[in-house]
């Protein structure tokens, strides 16, 4: 994940603190099955309460860039819920955990629930 990722992610959380927030990631697979996650996005028409944040898919962009999916929990709770789980799109999804410090509040998921390793760039 490119350091402004994390920034740009960390900040979007505090500012929708005590809402969830929800936002597209865009990037790349690269070689090894390693994969790059470039630029945050805006979800289009998301809505958003303190324990659940969506958005159409339906108004999704027609952007093969978009690889997956980031929001946040605005409690210490780094873990994907089943609901969470059920509502992964793309190849990476991403939680954002209350309060927000820094690499230690930020997980990555494969669209299989396991957790992923992050490296920032």
């Amino acid at each position: 994940m490119k350091r402004e990722v994390v920034e740009t992610l960390l900040h979007l959380a505090r500012s929708a603190h005590p809402r969830e927030m929800i936002a597209l990631l865009r990037g790349h697979g690269h070689g090894g099955g390693e994969i790059v996650v470039e630029e945050v996005l805006l979800a289009p028409l998301a809505m958003a309460g303190e324990d659940f944040s969506e958005f159409p898919l339906d108004a999704l962009p027609m952007d093969p860039s978009i690889i997956g999916t980031a929001h946040s929990h605005p409690v210490m709770d780094l873990e994907q819920s089943d609901g969470d789980l059920a509502e992964s799109f793309g190849k990476i999804s991403v939680v954002v955990a209350y309060p927000y410090r820094g690499l230690m509040d930020v997980a990555a998921y494969s669209p299989t629930g396991t957790r992923l390793h992050i490296m920032v760039l």
